[in-house]
């Protein structure tokens, strides 16, 4: 098995070598360039462009669009906000999202919760946001699942904060490949 490096360049790229015999091959990892303005800014343009223009998102602007919103959710919201807030197809686009940003830890969580906010079903085909509880029970039945499963999201919850660098790191590197900054003029 060839012996992997991690090296940093004077520029301060960072390159990933494998040592094989006596060549060296070498993979750059490009350092993020969108700043935190850039983000931001990026981020009302689409929100903008969703909810008020309603013009379509192209596919780079959906994998951007779904991961952050998944981002920002859970601390907002928590993950039952999430779930009840969100569209299935938004939901489907964070899974794709986080798979397509090689955010395979956050996208094990995402499933983790989905299995059991959905108690194992699968997320129903519709485009409708998910009732996780039944408000037509009395209300004591109600609390009482909402503190089942929230202490079942918690530790999940817990760990994205914990992504919550490597998401955003991974939006600006997306954004700095894809060209994704808002239109000029």
């Amino acid at each position: 098995m060839p012996n992997q490096a991690l090296e940093q360049t004077r520029d301060g790229v960072l390159r990933y070598g494998e040592s094989v015999g006596c060549e060296l091959l070498n993979f750059f990892v490009s350092p993020k360039t969108m700043n935190n303005n850039e983000f931001s800014d990026y981020w009302a343009f689409l929100v903008e462009k969703k909810y008020s223009t309603h013009a379509a998102l192209s596919s780079d602007e959906r994998i951007f669009y779904a991961a952050n919103a998944f981002r920002g959710s859970v601390p907002r919201s928590g993950l039952v906000g999430y779930f009840e807030n969100t569209e299935c197809d938004e939901i489907r686009d964070a899974h794709h999202a986080l798979e397509t940003l090689g955010l395979f830890e956050s996208l094990r969580l995402l499933r983790d919760a989905q299995d059991i906010v959905l108690n194992g079903k699968s997320l129903p085909e519709n485009n409708q946001c998910i009732s996780v509880f039944d408000y037509d029970l009395p209300d004591e039945e109600v609390e009482k699942a909402m503190e089942v499963v929230g202490q079942r999201l918690r530790e999940i919850e817990g760990e994205l904060y914990l992504q919550d660098e490597a998401t955003y790191d991974s939006l600006c590197r997306f954004a700095d490949e894809r060209g994704l900054r808002v239109p000029k003029g």
